[in-house]
């Protein structure tokens, strides 16, 4: 729900699969701590035909909320190839993913 009204929910997957959607350049995520529901309901273009980019924010106070944090958001995208920058500076990597210096707004970008 948004401001009390339902809201209709889909997964990109089956969204793009019912619009004949084959491809995707880029995607921009800001759900309130609901990145990696985003990021599962869309494993299969994710794994087929990837975005370039995608930009999104992530903080780990929201995602604790939903039972996991920034990291998993990043271990996802860096599992499946991606450059994860930190919008105004900085790269991550599986070393430092776990930083909370790593929040708010991410570009991830493939070659």
């Amino acid at each position: 729900e948004a401001c009390g009204e339902p809201v209709p929910l889909v997964a990109l997957d089956d969204y793009c699969a019912e619009n004949n959607v084959r491809r995707v350049d880029a995607l921009k995520i800001d759900v309130e701590g609901y990145e990696l529901f985003v990021l599962r309901g869309f494993q299969k273009m994710l794994k087929e035909n990837p975005p370039g980019l995608i930009a999104y924010e992530c903080e780990s106070e929201s995602c604790v909320g939903n039972g996991y944090t920034s990291a998993d958001v990043h271990g996802l995208l860096l599992g499946l190839g991606y450059t994860i920058r930190k919008a105004r500076g900085g790269t991550i990597t599986s070393q430092n993913a776990h930083k909370p210096q790593w929040q708010n707004d991410f570009i991830a970008t493939r070659a």
